[in-house]
């Protein structure tokens, strides 16, 4: 009877399982040949038998494999195409849509770009409008100046022949008064001359006074139109703004929105 061999089990059960067999599997057949070489009843037929057992366990395992594996390709082959049927699909879709939603974008910019111009004739004729009227405040302002210089003159022109007539009465009495005495006729002229010099004195005063006068209405009228033309542009100015940070508003969204769906296309087709 022969003696029985050391037996590795773990490494014909790794061995088993690399050609494989489940782990049970291996175990059991493990646990089977230490029994077999354990009762030394191993004979030469036991053995043939153990081997073709093992044989077929091998080529049943290899036939389960091979299927296994044709079916896995065939499933993954199936895969694969109704994965590149949907992406041909999405495709389509996306193109569909991004070509929709880029005509509406053009669209309403343009109906927008429209009722923006629209606006900014409507304010710029508003405007102008507006200069017009200021335009006719200013001329009036002149001409009101203009009759108050006139009336001034005037004035001054009724003074000067008040003035005369007082010189010429003066003049009458002096030479009336000239045969008087040396004495009377010296404190006359005195008298008439600080009376003539008292009538220029105030006559310049006036004169003086109405030309300040004239110069201050003028200045301040000025001034007023010059800030009435530049807060009725300043205000067309922010109008114009307004509208223009009203497009940006209304058409960033639709431009971030078409992004945004050409970086998704831009993916799944990669």
């Amino acid at each position: 009877m022969a003696t029985a061999a050391a037996f590795d089990t773990h490494r014909f059960i790794q061995n088993l399982m690399k050609s494989g067999f489940t782990e049970e599997q291996a175990e059991v057949l493990a646990y089977e040949q230490v029994n077999l070489l354990n009762s030394n009843l191993a004979t030469s037929g036991d053995i043939a038998g153990l081997r073709s057992s093992t044989e077929a366990g091998f080529a049943d395992v290899r036939r389960e494999t091979e299927l296994s594996i044709a079916e896995v390709k065939a499933a993954a082959e199936k895969s694969r195409q109704d994965t590149e049927m949907q992406i041909a699909e999405l495709r389509r879709f996306t193109e569909i849509q991004v070509a929709e939603l880029r005509s509406t974008t053009e669209a309403q910019i343009a109906e927008l770009r429209s009722a923006t111009e629209a606006q900014i004739a409507e304010l710029r004729h508003a405007t102008e409008i507006q200069i017009a009227e200021v335009k006719v405040e200013v001329e009036k302002s002149r001409r009101d100046a203009e009759a108050q210089i006139a009336e001034v003159k005037a004035e001054v022109e009724k003074t000067r022949l008040a003035t005369e007539r007082q010189i010429a009465e003066v003049r009458a009495e002096v030479e009336r008064s000239r045969q008087d005495s040396a004495t009377e006729l010296e404190k006359f002229r005195i008298t008439i001359e600080a009376k003539f010099d008292a009538a220029q004195q105030a006559t310049a005063a006036k004169i003086d006074a109405a030309q300040q006068a004239t110069t201050a209405k003028i200045d301040a009228g000025q001034q007023a139109t010059e800030a009435k033309i530049d807060a009725s542009q300043q205000a067309a100015e922010r109008k114009i703004e307004s509208a223009k940070l009203y497009l940006l508003r209304w058409a960033l969204p639709a431009f971030v929105a078409q992004g945004g769906l050409i970086v998704t296309l831009i993916k799944l087709l990669d």
